[in-house]
């Protein structure tokens, strides 16, 4: 049984939930130990299981009105903003045959985040209680699973380039004011989500124990 990560490259956020739907099912029907997913999103927010309407302070139409979509989904957590400068990694992966629990994945995750920014030169904490790095105090990553029929979706999405607006239209992660951050704001130079979203990738992979993986690019899939 294997691990793959497939890089998928922009997709559109419905598209995102539809292509995790079918790698769940590639997961439990196949064999496979986990498909991860590592992608970028166009401008969204979306609304976790325990999001309160009120803890996004516009409506669906003003979003659409800036471009941005709104969506309700079956993770955990509050509302979060996504955009094409943030790299998300989706570890859709069965607990049983990685012999992981969701606190495990969180935790993995996390170190993963800490491993990925330090080799950047970013120094950051990992708080399990409010699943996320920070730094100094600024939210850089966020942090949200959903399990069904053993099996994880959903994950992680780390804040690399500048475009934060869609965090003032909200309380994010169910704190109001809470100060976020990014990796370009924070070094010099240009940095490629992709190419953060691999090293993310492949740092949750090494955690697992899969040192080598099989890549599949987004031009595979056309």
């Amino acid at each position: 049984m294997s691990i793959v990560i497939r890089q998928l490259g922009l997709v559109d956020y419905a598209r995102g939930l539809d292509i995790q739907s079918v790698a769940a099912g590639e997961v439990r029907d196949g064999g496979l130990k986990g498909i991860v997913l590592v992608l970028r999103h166009p401008p969204a927010i979306t609304m976790g299981r325990r999001t309160d309407p009120a803890e996004v302070h516009a409506t669906g139409q003003e979003l659409l009105d800036m471009g941005i979509e709104l969506h309700r989904v079956d993770r955990g957590g509050g509302a979060t903003w996504h955009y094409p400068g943030q790299a998300v990694v989706y570890p859709v992966i069965s607990l049983s045959r990685t012999k992981m629990d969701v606190a495990g994945v969180i935790s993995l995750l996390g170190d993963s985040v800490l491993d990925v920014l330090g080799r950047h030169g970013i120094e950051a904490e990992w708080d399990q209680k409010r699943p996320g790095a920070y730094v100094e105090g600024a939210k850089i990553a966020s942090v949200g699973l959903h399990l069904s029929r053993d099996v994880i979706t959903h994950g992680l999405a780390l804040n690399v380039g500048p475009d934060l607006r869609g965090f003032s239209l909200m309380d994010p992660c169910k704190e109001a004011g809470l100060k976020v951050t990014c990796m370009a704001s924070l070094i010099p130079g240009p940095l490629d989500p992709d190419e953060v979203g691999m090293e993310l990738a492949q740092s949750f992979l090494r955690g697992l124990g899969h040192g080598s993986v099989k890549v599949a690019r987004a031009r595979d899939f056309h």
